[in-house]
């Protein structure tokens, strides 16, 4: 995460790192971390719903967030996505009032009579660069970019990495996908981190252990499973887990 939120290193201003997952492996919870590094407050953001836009704007950052899903159109559209973080970015520091090229839009619109009541993808791209030049750094974070359209999600990464390298001010892009080849083929360049189901085997081990074998673990377990079937129940939900947070915490409550 230090890598993302310095660029590598200090003298660096234009970073895209991503994470590579597979399922089960816990990234939106990963992600919710990214999203709390990226913005020092006290908003907890444990637990966060698909389609949930985030932004937290200071004087020295501008951050916004979100989440693919393919089974909802308006959430798996590139153009979409940008126009989500367009309505993000475009608040002021103190989230009263908007960015004075984000009324001017408005007001080009409103002027047309409606003609459009969307932006265009090549519009919201180019809305994007402008409110990236206005905080001294920003944070843009895509999670599931495997879950966006096939057909259009190259694009809209080889988009955001050309943004990075003509953008003046400090911008951090990071993405969450499944390693997907044409994906993996397009952030090969960045900072890239590999997340195995196995990498949560600890977590995994520790969780179960406090609910199922410790003296403190929920009455059922203490007085009305024998410790030896407790054992035995430890090491078939850790070994089966294979590093699937949910699928060990679903288990031991059937």
């Amino acid at each position: 995460m230090t890598d993302f939120k310095l660029g590598g290193n200090q003298s660096q201003l234009q970073s895209c790192g991503s994470m590579v997952y597979k399922a089960g492996v816990g990234k939106t919870k990963l992600l919710s971390s990214v999203i709390d590094f990226a913005k020092p407050n006290d908003d907890d953001y444990s637990s966060i719903d698909p389609g949930v836009e985030l932004t937290y704007c200071q004087a020295d950052s501008a951050v916004a967030y979100f989440y693919c899903e393919r089974n909802r159109e308006d959430h798996r559209d590139p153009r979409s996505i940008l126009c989500s973080f367009v309505r993000q970015l475009s608040k002021s520091n103190d989230g009263n009032s908007l960015h004075s090229y984000s009324v001017a839009t408005y007001e080009k619109i409103k002027a047309s009579g409606f003609a459009t009541s969307q932006l265009s993808y090549e519009q919201a791209l180019a809305h994007l660069e402008v409110l990236t030049q206005a905080p001294s750094q920003t944070f843009l974070i895509l999670d599931a970019l495997d879950e966006c359209e096939e057909s259009t999600r190259t694009r809209l990464v080889q988009d955001l990495q050309a943004l990075l390298r003509r953008c003046e001010h400090p911008i951090r892009i990071f993405i969450s996908s499944r390693p997907n080849q044409d994906i993996k083929a397009q952030l090969h360049k960045g900072l890239n981190r590999t997340i195995e189901a196995t990498d949560n085997r600890y977590d995994i081990c520790r969780y179960v252990d406090d609910t199922i074998t410790k003296p403190d673990s929920p009455a059922f377990w203490r007085t009305k499973v024998p410790s030896d079937l407790r054992q035995r129940v430890f090491e078939i939900l850790t070994k089966n887990a294979e590093g699937k947070y949910v699928l060990s915490n679903s288990r031991h409550h059937q």
